[in-house]
């Protein structure tokens, strides 16, 4: 009973026991179960967890790209238009700058028309106010010496009188010419030209060191040609010399070079030839004169070498003055000549490298609208006098000057500040470059058309025009 109490007790004891491990085993099985459900949950929510966070994720990748896609596109068209602003914003300024300068240079060019024309104006009028105080002696002799036609005058102070009519027109030489009709040449030769020739040993004597090399008392009667005389031509090139012909080229444009052997001939005269070593007596057949009589400088005599050659010379002998006066004779009016070698018409040598021109104006015999010409003043002034300036060279755009007319003639002046310089024919190609790029902002303009008669100029005479245009801008 016991043993059976005891096993009894025993496997009661173990059964109990038992039941406890069966109990603890399945709580440890509760227990790991649970775990296992706890650990499995836990992966699902994390996965879960990443595969939301996933998602999420790229839906911001993508929201960003579209950000940045927007902020490129809005840079890009930002950046066109401040390109395109900068762009106008440039060019405005260029054009306003480029603007501005060529009204500069306008404003430039208008300063030098202003110059052009003061200085045409100093030389036309010094001339034709010398014109006005001659007729006043034509009237005076005319009553003094009622012998001598009008027109045959001899100027008191006559290198006083034509010296400030030179000066202010910057002129080479200037001349008074009587007009002597042919009923007159007799008178002329064989009185008045003889009897008053002693003007010139008069004036000389006033010049300072004067006195003709005998002394300051010594006075030297000059020796003049004794007739009105001219050079003798050969036949003119085209055959015919039944009169007096201008034959103008012009069809190259170019101003004609001077001609050491031939001074003096003029683009009117390039095909007519002279004898300059051979004087012959005017023609008979000329229903008219003009012997050079007045000039300042005044001819130089002395003792050793009193003849003076240029008295009495025929100017109407050149047929581009003789044609200004049948211009002047029609209008009564000055005239402006071909660009010439002058100068040498009255033998006044050491100017053949200086392009010239001649103004010629009428002396009446009278103050009357209808008095007629009796003759005539020259002179001869540079064509570089014309463009003189006081423009400051620091501030004064340079400019060159393209003076052509309408006789076929053309040269440049370059004007740097107030140097005026008279250019060559031969220019190199960066200078004919420069003048191709600024000749677009070339500003034409008339010349001395004040003293022009008409738009329409007949052919014996030259119009001149002035093309401005800038060395730089």
């Amino acid at each position: 009973m016991s043993d059976t109490n005891e096993n009894t007790l025993g496997g009661g004891s173990g059964s109990g026991s038992g039941d406890d491990g069966s109990s603890s085993s399945s709580k440890e099985e509760d227990r790991a179960l649970s775990s296992t459900a706890d650990t499995a949950t836990t992966n699902g929510n994390v996965e879960k967890s990443f595969r939301n966070k996933g998602k999420g994720g790229g839906e911001c990748n993508l929201s960003n790209a579209n950000t940045n896609l927007v902020f490129s596109i809005v840079f890009s068209v930002l950046f066109v238009v401040a390109s395109f602003l900068a762009i106008m914003s440039y060019t405005r300024f260029r054009e306003m700058k480029e603007s501005a300068t060529i009204e500069r240079y306008e404003a430039q060019v208008d300063l030098m028309k202003l110059y052009v024309d003061r200085n045409t104006d100093a030389a036309f009028r010094s001339l034709t106010d010398l014109s006005v105080r001659t007729t006043s002696v034509v009237k005076r002799l005319a009553e003094e010496e009622p012998e001598y036609p009008p027109g045959f005058v001899t100027i008191p102070d006559t290198a006083q009188t034509l010296g400030m009519a030179r000066d202010v027109s910057n002129a080479l030489v200037i001349a008074y010419l009587p007009r002597v009709d042919s009923e007159h040449r007799d008178l002329w030769e064989n009185s008045y030209a003889k009897n008053h020739s002693s003007w010139i040993a008069e004036e000389q004597q006033q010049q300072p060191g004067g006195g003709g090399g005998g002394g300051p008392n010594v006075v030297v009667v000059p020796e003049i040609e004794e007739n009105i005389w001219e050079y003798e031509d050969y036949e003119f090139e085209n055959e015919d010399d039944s009169d007096r012909k201008l034959l103008r080229g012009g069809s190259d444009g170019v101003v004609r070079k001077l001609n050491a052997e031939r001074p003096g001939d003029c683009a009117g005269e390039e095909r007519r030839r002279r004898m300059l070593s051979e004087k012959v007596d005017s023609p008979q057949k000329d229903t008219f004169f003009t012997p050079v009589w007045l000039m300042d400088p005044v001819p130089i005599v002395n003792e050793a070498d009193p003849y003076v050659g240029i008295i009495n010379y025929n100017l109407r002998d050149r047929i581009v003055f003789y044609k200004a006066l049948e211009y002047i004779e029609k209008t009564r009016k000055p005239v402006l000549l071909d660009v010439c070698d002058q100068a040498s018409w009255f033998l006044v040598d050491g100017h053949q490298e200086i392009l010239q021109t001649a103004v010629v104006a009428p002396v009446f015999e009278d103050f009357s609208e209808t008095a007629p010409i009796v003759g005539y003043h020259v002179a001869v002034v540079p064509w570089a006098s014309f463009f003189r300036n006081d423009r400051d060279p620091e501030t004064s755009i340079d400019m060159v000057v393209d003076v052509s007319n309408s006789c076929g003639e053309y040269f440049s002046v370059e004007l740097r500040g107030n140097n005026v310089t008279i250019l060559g024919d031969e220019t190199n190609e960066a200078q004919q470059q420069q003048e191709r790029e600024f000749k677009k902002y070339v500003k034409h303009l008339a010349f001395a058309e004040e003293y022009a008669e008409n738009e329409d100029p007949p052919e014996e005479i030259c119009w001149y025009t002035l093309s401005f245009y800038p060395l730089e801008l």
